[in-house]
């Protein structure tokens, strides 16, 4: 049996690894989905991955965000790991209170997390 500072000292790490966690998933969904962005705009209209930060960039800056300063991409860059964080938070706790989630087997969840950032 645990005392009272044993259990809080579990819990303390626990709840860090779980935010490690969705920190982790997030950075990878939002590399995976970047990536397939910039593929595909790029074969199928020839646009450069620049191009697409600043169309990211562009829902808060409008069009002054395709003025060319590199900046604004970078910008894009960091919305974008914002949206994924987001989606992969929510998608966290809805995994966590839904029970019919967590019933799936083992492929399947790590299928769902990475499908989660689209």
């Amino acid at each position: 049996m645990l005392n009272k500072k044993e259990e809080v000292e579990k819990l303390s790490k626990m709840k860090k690894n779980y935010i490690l966690l969705i920190i982790k998933a997030s950075l990878v969904t939002g590399s995976l989905d970047i990536l397939f962005a910039f593929a595909n705009a790029w074969w199928s209209a020839g646009i450069s991955p620049e191009r697409v930060l600043q169309f990211i960039a562009s829902g808060l800056f409008g069009k002054s965000a395709f003025q060319g300063l590199p900046a604004i991409a970078f910008l894009g860059l960091a919305i974008h790991y914002f949206i994924a964080f987001c989606w992969t938070v929510l998608f966290f706790f809805v995994y966590s209170k839904f029970k019919i989630l967590s019933g799936i087997n083992f492929c399947k969840r790590y299928c769902m997390v990475f499908l989660s950032g689209w």
